[in-house]
């Protein structure tokens, strides 16, 4: 499940670049990590045990779009371009991504890390974020008629972006919560997809550890 479609149909489911050590008056970059690098970093069973998953349907690709509005206006646009890892707006260079479900319901967790060509790409896709979350409050995108409605999180640990969307249709009501936090030049995400009878404090609980054990994998393969 492509992350930027993920408000066109909500209800289906189911890198870094480090400077080196110096040395005689020059210093050397380390090579940022490849996608296989970062899959070989993605969250696993024994980081989530209440979780599956199927390494075979993990996902790398590269968005070249994002999703277009019917409304919303230019910060929604904004907040939906960074939250999409737009290629055609940051460069990002590989976006990968492990699906986990819940066996016990139909609850899910997106784990993704958009591998951006450089540290200040990353931030300023951060940075987009973060100052489309105080304007955009709700949009409509061109293939649903569900209003969309977002907002920033508070709590969140220093470093992480937080925010919680929800739609409705006729049949279901849909809550989702991201956890984005810059790791060098990669971002993770880590997205939560349930209902909104679901607990919104315990699932942003969820994905705010999940995004601090993915970073701090990632930090640990950048070394």
């Amino acid at each position: 499940m492509r992350l930027e479609v993920k408000y066109v149909s909500l209800i289906a489911v189911a890198t870094v670049v480090l400077a080196g050590t110096a040395a005689c008056g020059s210093s050397s970059k380390k090579p940022a990590l490849t996608a296989d690098q970062v899959n070989a970093q993605l969250l696993t069973a024994k980081d989530e045990p209440e979780w599956s998953f199927n390494a075979e349907s993990d996902q790398t690709g590269t968005p070249y779009t994002t999703t277009s509005l019917k409304s919303g206006g230019s910060a929604c646009q904004q907040f939906l371009d960074a939250d999409s890892t737009m290629f055609g707006k940051y460069g990002t260079t590989d976006r990968v991504t492990r699906t986990f479900l819940q066996p016990s319901g139909s609850n899910m967790l997106l784990d993704e890390v958009a591998v951006m060509p450089s540290k200040a790409k990353a931030a300023a896709m951060v940075a987009d974020l973060t100052s489309g979350l105080k304007d955009c409050k709700s949009f409509v995108v061109t293939d649903n008629d569900s209003a969309t409605m977002v907002t920033a999180n508070t709590g969140a640990p220093a470093g992480h972006v937080v925010y919680t969307s929800s739609s409705a249709d006729s049949t279901y009501s849909t809550m989702i919560i991201t956890d984005a936090v810059q790791v060098g030049a990669d971002v993770v995400m880590i997205t939560y997809t349930g209902s909104t009878t679901d607990d919104p404090a315990k699932a942003q609980q969820v994905v705010t550890h999940a995004a601090e054990v993915q970073a701090a994998h990632l930090k640990a393969a950048q070394g």
